[in-house]
């Protein structure tokens, strides 16, 4: 039959196209059969390339050969993959198969029936006919199209099915079988039915493939494909985007390694190899440096990656596809919430250990200004007693008010409800009245008080009243945590920062110091750098975030340095001049 019909030519031309293995379009479509409208069986197609592997093959032929086109593409006719017999149960030569000897003779080879074993051990008889084709003008065949059908199990056991003699054809012998035309089905070699059916699936599996990766972008999701045993990776461009890699780098396994954090790449590498070796699905978190994405300040970044393990046919895995996530927000946020769980787990048993210090605060002082009533009440006590009763009643109740008064002080300032009476101020006044209200104290833990004052300190506009109180704060806890026989040095100077005049007030002391650790929460609410430190030198830990406060207010800052536990501790205090 005449091979010149436009409607032969476009559909080819269009698989053509599709299938970057072919080069040529079809000009000529030979010994073209009547199209048997009859026919009901499942039909598998496979097109094999000049060099007989494989290139496409469509859905019939997958579950006819119980593999998939995957599996099979790249894969000759000679290949030791496949398991095929003859009737007799003796081996089917790969060299004599009908597309082989298609594409060796140039001329089509028909109705040829051999047994085919699938991957798990099915033996299916097929019916084959194979079909060259040619490009215009050359008589080398450039691919050939073969149709599979299968032969009821009826007749394939009826032990009359084929007789087998060799027909010579262009010189070279093939096989030609001869079934019983009463129990094989009809299965006419039509090369346009059987070449639009196959443009058909192969373009509805493109469309499929499209709609997937519209999928994909919409969902900001890379794919990336691992053929395991030709060693290749292959990563969409939003794959390596999620990477921070150029979209045209070659991506290669051990280049993937490299971009994964140094801490975490044997980690991964072994995830990775114990999935390949079990051949099991796989998801891993993979943590990128932050400079890949080459944004100062974003810190890690963090790639999900989940897919599959394939095996072949001989169990062995041969392919990893998969796709890649970024999960980076994902990762900030559960950093955020970690953080967050651990500050309210801190607040809570700061709260408990408030309450509890709280109770301990207001029951100490009660338990001297009972007794010594009781014993006022009795009226046994001479005059010395009497006044040391009463010295010892107004020392603990002064302790009482002052813990309520820093409680209401820090209602006040968190509520923003604090006001400051605001005149110029010589700090020195402040200070020389906070060392009086403790010098007796330093005296009796005979701790050394030294005062050092520069010449000529300018005034500050400020809150008399409340800055006395900050640097009794400072010096009542230099005294608590003195040991006895220690120092204290307080120094007043002026100090000029980033062409800003300032006013320096400095607590030194050679007391139990600060832990690195606790330094940063010197001057939070509550605080205290252990319960030992409470129960031992008393407080509630809010003397410190109260003068922070007062400082800040007055425009000014605070300020603590320590060389470790038992090397003492300065606290500087900064406040700008008036102008």
């Amino acid at each position: 039959m005449a091979s010149t019909a436009p409607t032969a030519l476009s559909p080819f031309n269009s698989l053509s196209r599709n299938l970057s293995s072919l080069a040529y379009p079809i000009e000529n479509l030979n010994d073209l059969e009547p199209l048997n409208p009859h026919t009901t069986s499942e039909v598998g197609m496979v097109l094999q390339l000049a060099d007989g592997c494989i290139a496409a093959c469509n859905a019939d032929a997958e579950r006819l050969m119980g593999m998939t086109a995957d599996q099979m593409t790249g894969w000759r006719s000679t290949s030791e993959h496949w398991r095929v017999v003859r009737q007799d149960g003796t081996p089917f030569p790969g060299e004599e198969h009908p597309a082989m000897v298609a594409l060796t003779t140039g001329k089509p080879c028909r109705d040829v029936t051999m047994g085919f074993y699938q991957p798990d051990g099915t033996l299916v008889w097929l019916l084959l006919n194979s079909q060259p084709m040619f490009q215009n003008g050359h008589d080398q065949p450039y691919a050939v199209l073969t149709t599979l059908m299968e032969v009821p199990q009826s007749a394939s056991l009826s032990g009359t099915l084929y007789t087998h003699e060799m027909q010579p054809v262009g010189g070279i012998g093939r096989p030609k079988t001869t079934p019983p035309h009463d129990e094989l089905p009809t299965a006419p070699f039509q090369v346009e039915s059987a070449l639009n059916l196959l443009i058909a699936e192969n373009q509805a599996l493109r469309d499929r493939t499209q709609r997937l990766q519209l999928a994909l972008e919409g969902a900001d999701l890379g794919w990336w494909d691992y053929d395991l045993e030709a060693h290749q990776l292959v990563w969409s461009t939003r794959c390596k985007t999620l990477f921070g890699a150029p979209a045209h780098a070659a991506v290669t396994y051990e280049r993937f390694l490299d971009w994964v954090h140094p801490e975490d790449r044997m980690a991964i590498d072994q995830a990775i190899q114990q999935g390949i070796a079990a051949a099991t699905d796989y998801d891993l978190e993979i943590r990128l440096p932050g400079e890949w994405e080459r944004v100062e300040g974003e810190g890690d970044r963090w790639i999900r990656l989940k897919g599959n393990v394939y095996c072949n046919v001989d169990g062995k895995p041969a392919r990893m596809v998969g796709i890649a996530m970024d999960i980076t927000e994902r990762k900030r946020m559960e950093e955020t919430l970690r953080t967050a769980r651990t500050e309210a787990e801190t607040a809570n048993r700061i709260k408990d250990e408030l309450l509890m210090t709280l109770s301990h605060e207001l029951r100490t002082p009660l338990n001297p200004i009972l007794g010594w009533c009781r014993l006022l009440q009795t009226q046994e006590l001479d005059s010395d007693k009497v006044s040391m009763a009463i010295a010892t009643i107004e020392r603990n109740a002064q302790r009482q008010c002052q813990v309520v008064e820093d409680l209401l002080d820090v209602a006040q300032l968190l509520r923003g409800a604090f006001h400051l009476q605001l005149t110029p101020v010589n700090l020195g006044q402040p200070m020389r009245a906070a060392i009086a209200t403790v010098i007796s104290a330093a005296d009796a833990k005979r701790i050394r008080l030294e005062v050092e004052v520069g010449q000529g300190i300018p005034p500050i506009r400020g809150d008399a009243t409340r800055l006395q109180q900050v640097i009794w704060n400072l010096l009542s806890n230099a005294v608590k945590f003195t040991p006895e026989g220690g120092r204290i040095v307080v120094r007043l100077n002026q100090v000029q920062k980033e062409s800003q005049s300032l006013v320096q007030l400095q607590v030194i002391d050679t007391g139990v110091g600060i832990n690195s650790a606790f330094l940063p929460h010197v001057f939070e609410h509550f605080r205290q750098a252990d319960g030992t430190s409470t129960r031992q030198f008393g407080g509630l830990g809010l003397g410190l975030a109260i003068a922070r406060h007062m400082v800040e207010l007055h425009g000014g800052t605070i300020q603590v340095s320590s060389q470790g536990e038992g090397q003492g501790s300065t606290f500087t205090i900064q406040l700008p001049v008036a102008l």
